[in-house]
């Protein structure tokens, strides 16, 4: 594999985990925000409101789950940085594998807290 070819691939491998995690982050956020401001309009005194509990419980450790996936992005990425540098790498942060999997691992997570989260919604509301 060319230099060229090695260095585009790194860049587009970037830019489909920074997309991962922008899903992540909005679907969650977005759902979270809508899930209240639909509460907010279903409420009448003595009416009753839906429980969805689980459902936003759901979206808001997608949201953390995306906010943690950040750092570790950003450990990766340090820690690529400092193994090309063949510097001393920070104690207990010897491989960016680590990191890496913790990512990928916290962006799944998240995607699956939509689904879940999303689907305790629409049986909360009756559907």
């Amino acid at each position: 594999m060319s230099e060229w070819h090695k260095e585009e691939t790194y860049k587009s491998l970037i830019q489909i985990g920074t997309s991962a995690l922008r899903f992540v982050l909005l679907s969650n956020g977005g759902a979270a925000v809508a899930l209240l401001a639909l509460l907010g309009k279903a409420y009448e005194p003595g009416g009753n409101i839906p429980n969805v509990s689980s459902s936003l419980a759901w979206f808001l450790a997608g949201i953390f789950a995306g906010g943690v996936a950040h750092f570790t992005g950003y450990m990766t990425q340090l820690t690529l940085y400092n193994e090309d540098l063949n510097s001393q790498p920070v104690r207990g942060f010897r491989s960016h594998r680590l990191w890496l999997n913790l990512s990928l691992l916290l962006v799944i997570f998240g995607i699956l807290c939509f689904g879940v989260g999303a689907w305790c919604g629409v049986r909360a509301l009756g559907g």
